[in-house]
């Protein structure tokens, strides 16, 4: 009995190690990768959406038309619809990162806070959003023509 504790006493302390120096933390992380531990960050990455020639309402009402001509030709149901300003109103709470999950509506903890008010499994929202925003892009790149839509 002895024996089995140590054992995964061992394996524990081994994941943990190896878990450390794969993230960049821990002695063997230094010695692994030596010019990675010298190294200092001198500039961050901004993740905010940078100001150009159109404002914030411009970029609403077309985000509106697009959801409207998606709507009209039957690309998004009112469900998907509902489903997506969900996730982007919990993205924008969560200040989920924009780089990540179509950016942030379909990070693992978006979905999450979304799937309990819409009695889904976060797999599944993640998954009807992620055929959504495909639709709403295609009905983007056809100006929304109705005729390859059911």
């Amino acid at each position: 009995m002895a024996d089995d504790a140590y054992v995964a006493t061992t394996i524990l302390r081994r994941v943990e190690r190896e878990s450390m120096a794969e993230l960049g933390f821990g002695e063997l992380a230094k010695r692994r990768d030596p010019t990675w531990a010298s190294s200092v960050l001198i500039e961050r990455y901004d993740q905010t959406i940078p100001a150009g020639d159109a404002d914030a309402e411009e970029l609403r009402v077309q985000l509106t038309e697009l959801l409207r001509r998606a709507l009209d030709s039957g690309a998004l149901s009112d469900q998907d619809r509902g489903l997506l300003l969900d996730l982007a109103l919990a993205a924008n709470l969560a200040d989920a990162p924009l780089r990540r999950g179509r950016a942030g509506l379909t990070t693992p903890s978006v979905a999450q806070l979304v799937s309990e008010d819409h009695v889904l499994a976060a797999r599944t929202i993640r998954r009807h959003a992620a055929n959504a925003l495909y639709r709403l892009g295609e009905v983007a790149r056809q100006g929304g023509r109705s005729d390859d839509w059911p």
